[in-house]
């Protein structure tokens, strides 16, 4: 007899029926993330990947009364493949108090970094409920990851895994790295983070802050306008917007 398999999927399929989905619902595109046997587990007691499909929960009710054909034609033709934009809301259940981002807490510093006078990771907090806006750039400064209180949009090419929770959202770009972070789930709200900007690479993991050959470890930062701060002091970075005659990053003296 062969050996019987519980209902409990594996992660390495599990991870392997997102990316296919590029990271969100095949039919719908959300990241919140269920995963539907196409082939019923009690017809074939297996987790064949072939025979799976990362859906949203709502979906998923839905799709499990469909014909077979219309998930594997929505298994091959996912929604973020022809979108490659993936999007959500991270939520904040739980009442947010502070941030330990790079091991440095955070209290009423409502800019945590900022890149030529241009916030990248900010925060305010609304009756105990945490609101993040921030801005990862791609290597042409358009957004990679894009935060706008809590709304959330990530760009699916170039990434080996997403992981989206309620109040957690994990983005690798290599297999056992991360690229960014955000964890909502307790009262000290948590960020992480390993990126470049025009070159200049940042990184900020649970021991320390890394920035420009420069180590920060520990400490904590209470009611500073901005907490880490890059830049020259005399020039503001603009982001790329289509409202340019010829939308790139630029910097513009400050008066």
């Amino acid at each position: 007899m062969g050996e019987l398999v519980g209902r409990k999927i594996p992660v390495d399929i599990r991870r392997r029926l997102r990316q296919e989905a590029f990271f969100g619902c095949a039919k719908c595109g959300s990241p919140i993330l269920q995963y539907h046997h196409i082939v019923e587990f009690a017809e074939e007691q297996n987790h064949d990947p072939d025979h799976m499909i990362a859906l949203c929960p709502t979906c998923h009710q839905g799709l499990g009364k469909m014909r077979r054909e219309r998930c594997y034609s929505l298994k091959k033709n996912p929604f973020n493949r022809i979108n490659g934009k993936i999007r959500g809301e991270l939520g904040a259940n739980m009442e947010t108090s502070s941030f330990l981002v790079g091991s440095c807490t955070y209290l009423d510093t409502p800019v945590i970094f900022s890149y030529y006078d241009r916030p990248i990771i900010q925060y305010l907090i609304d009756e105990g409920q945490a609101l993040l806006d921030i801005y990862i750039p791609k290597e042409d400064m358009w957004p990679d990851i894009l935060v706008e209180k809590n709304d959330l949009m990530v760009n699916s090419g170039g990434k080996w895994d997403v992981d989206f929770r309620t109040n957690f959202l994990r983005v690798q770009k290599d297999y056992g790295s991360t690229y960014f972070q955000i964890d909502l789930r307790k009262e000290v709200a948590e960020i992480e983070g390993k990126f470049s900007i025009l070159g200049e690479q940042f990184e900020f993991n649970p021991t320390s802050t890394n920035i420009g050959g420069a180590t920060i470890k520990g400490g904590t930062i209470v009611r500073c306008g901005a907490g880490i701060a890059v830049g020259d002091g005399k020039h503001k970075l603009y982001w790329p917007n289509y409202a340019m005659a010829h939308p790139r990053a630029v910097f513009i003296r400050m008066r």
